[in-house]
């Protein structure tokens, strides 16, 4: 898929964009952070917020694996 089309522009804060060419998954940032523990859980948050698990705000203890 096009990384110009419409439908990718708002990628950062949707998991699931569908288009004429298919449909692309986004996954939160809490997927490559060393602190992600599962779904909801991370060491350095007992809980992750929920802005951050969907992409709408920047998690400021993230860390790249």
């Amino acid at each position: 898929m096009s990384q110009n089309t419409n439908e990718q522009i708002s990628t950062d804060k949707m998991r699931f964009i569908e288009s004429g060419e298919g449909l692309l998954v986004s996954f939160p940032r809490c997927v490559k952070c060393k602190f992600n523990k599962g779904n909801f859980e991370c060491e350095a948050l007992a809980r992750k917020p929920e802005e951050y698990m969907s992409n709408e705000e920047e998690c400021p203890m993230f860390e790249q694996e």
